[in-house]
């Protein structure tokens, strides 16, 4: 389902979730309404990638179900 839902309903989703850090838990799920699908729960999980002299953490959207 998460294939079926537009990037710019996923980055509204994400913007609900608490700032991306090495403290939080690695797993998050936000429900949002969607156009023409209605609520959905968006799982996401916490990645990070290095760099040379830093990390950056984000949040990756998994899977997609109707609420």
């Amino acid at each position: 389902m998460l294939a079926q839902i537009r990037g710019d309903d996923i980055a509204r989703a994400s913007n609900l979730l608490p700032p991306a850090s090495a403290g939080e838990d690695t797993h998050a799920t936000v429900e949002v309404d969607v156009p023409g699908i209605g609520r959905v729960r968006i799982s996401f999980e916490l990645h990070s990638s290095r760099g040379r002299r830093f990390r950056h953490w984000f949040w990756t959207a998994t899977r997609a179900e109707l609420a």
